[in-house]
């Protein structure tokens, strides 16, 4: 595997946490006998490799604009509409974690 795969893999991983294969393979099109054999040292194709460089350039983005508008709500909002919208995105990432709870029960069970 060469390192500039191994690299785009970690970064992969560090921006998607620990998705399962099978998430990876319907998130990025590429066939989820691919994905395992690249997870586990096989070479990137071009097109696989932009296709998870795709995936990663847009988490990218919409990772500044969550960051960008969190800091304007903090300057622009009451404390009152600021307690909301932090009691808004803590319910957001707790069914978040019951759903990838719940995934990777069905994973493990399958």
């Amino acid at each position: 595997m060469s390192t500039l795969q191994q690299s785009l893999l970690k970064r992969y991983h560090s921006l998607f946490g620990d998705k399962t294969y099978r998430q990876i393979a319907h998130d990025s099109g590429i066939q989820l006998s691919r994905v395992y054999r690249i997870f586990n040292g096989s070479e990137m194709k071009i097109g696989e490799y932009q296709s998870l460089l795709e995936q990663m350039n847009g988490k990218s983005r919409d990772q500044v604009r969550v960051i960008s508008l969190t800091l304007q709500c903090m300057t622009q909002l009451s404390q009152k509409g600021q307690v909301e919208l932090e009691r808004l995105l803590q319910r957001r990432v707790y069914l978040s974690q019951l759903q990838y709870q719940a995934g990777s029960s069905l994973v493990a069970s399958s």
